[in-house]
């Protein structure tokens, strides 16, 4: 998961009934505002945020990060990343298995 502002790395997949779990480590650069495309129906995206602030969540709707907070949001519609200094958090991304 890399883009214009996010830089992130995979830390661990894991899986349960029905739904894979994928862990990351995450920096979001500041001054770049990233738009990312929809995930597959019922995915959410979790990001806790260590350092930073600025915007993240659907594109119509975006939430405000902030040193401790926690967000999520259903990334099955296009999502962004905008911040005014750079974040550094965690994600998680949950995505329902098809078939």
């Amino acid at each position: 998961m890399h883009g214009d502002a996010v830089s992130a790395q995979l830390l661990t997949v894991f899986d349960e009934a029905g739904v894979t779990f994928e862990f990351y480590r995450l920096r979001i650069r500041p001054g770049l505002r990233q738009v990312s495309p929809a995930h597959s129906p019922g995915t959410t995206e979790h990001l806790t945020v260590f350092s930073g602030k600025g915007l993240a969540g659907p594109s119509h709707d975006p939430q405000t990060l902030s040193p401790g907070g926690y967000l999520t949001w259903a990334a099955d519609q296009p999502h962004i990343f905008e911040v005014e200094e750079e974040v550094v958090a965690a994600m998680m991304i949950r995505s329902p298995r098809v078939g």
